[in-house]
């Protein structure tokens, strides 16, 4: 099926080198954020405020993964987006303004403190509506990686590990496939969506997947990383290039496991 003008397999080899060729970009406009508690899908109403623009992002994403999910014949399960200031309780416990965007499984709820995007903000100038689709992206990723069985995939290669000179290493390497695998479930959606993204627009994405990277944000925040690890700035950008170009999500899940299979066959024994 041709894209950007010519047939998607020749441009798919092109534009995965292409993504990798990182550009210093900044993302144009900025997205005002509410104040107080927004659970989006119940409280929002209006068609141009900031809050309905993140809704109709949320949509998008659901609509899309729903039929993904449909087509595949995987039962999709509705999540939930809730924007907070300060301190929400929700079914994995309290959480602040330190936590950062995160999804919860226990209630299929993406949760975003409304100070993250200001923090971001004045941190690293990373802002607008693009550097919000991303966010969203990627918490949907973990939501779709669990219907999929990646959670109880990596549970299941923890277990495996739960003693001996492998224990210590096994945690923070399943935590990190799941993190890569939401990231490259956020790129799969970014590369498929309609309309088709600009090849300068998917660069962008790929700028802010790099910026959240562990090595980057102990550099600018100056955050241990070590005990709960994300990926370095070239994994994840790796990882959403590898989504964006991907041939279905499956093909995205797969490669985590090999990886991660990989990745274990290193490990001392136990």
């Amino acid at each position: 099926m041709p894209i950007f003008g010519t047939d998607w397999s020749v441009m798919r080899a092109l534009l995965f080198v292409s993504l990798l060729l990182l550009p210093n970009l900044a993302s144009a406009g900025i997205l005002d954020v509410c104040q107080g508690f927004l659970d989006f899908g119940r409280h929002v109403t209006g068609t141009s405020t900031p809050e309905s623009k993140a809704r109709r992002m949320w949509n998008e994403l659901q609509t899309f993964w729903a039929k993904q999910f449909k087509d595949s014949g995987f039962k999709w399960r509705q999540p939930k987006l809730v924007l907070y200031t300060e301190v929400c309780d929700t079914a994995c416990g309290e959480f602040d303004s330190d936590s950062g965007p995160f999804y919860c499984p226990e209630d299929d709820t993406t949760y975003i403190d409304l100070s993250f995007f200001d923090e971001i903000a004045k941190k690293r100038h990373i802002f607008g509506e693009a550097f919000v689709r991303y966010v969203l992206s990627h918490e949907m990723g973990h939501h779709v990686a669990i219907l999929f069985g990646v959670d109880e995939k990596l549970s299941s290669v923890n277990s495996c590990f739960n003693s001996g000179a492998a224990s210590a290493k096994i945690q923070p390497l399943t935590s990190k496939t799941k993190e890569l695998t939401a990231e490259a479930l956020a790129g799969y959606f970014l590369g498929h969506r309609e309309p088709k993204m600009s090849p300068s627009d998917l660069e962008r994405q790929l700028y802010f997947s790099w910026s959240f990277g562990d090595d980057v944000i102990e550099r600018v925040f100056k955050y241990d990383t070590s005990h709960d690890p994300h990926g370095t700035g070239e994994e994840r950008k790796g990882r959403l290039a590898q989504g964006i170009v991907a041939d279905s999500p499956h093909d995205v899940i797969s490669y985590s496991y090999s990886t991660l299979d990989y990745e274990t066959q290193k490990l001392p024994a136990n």
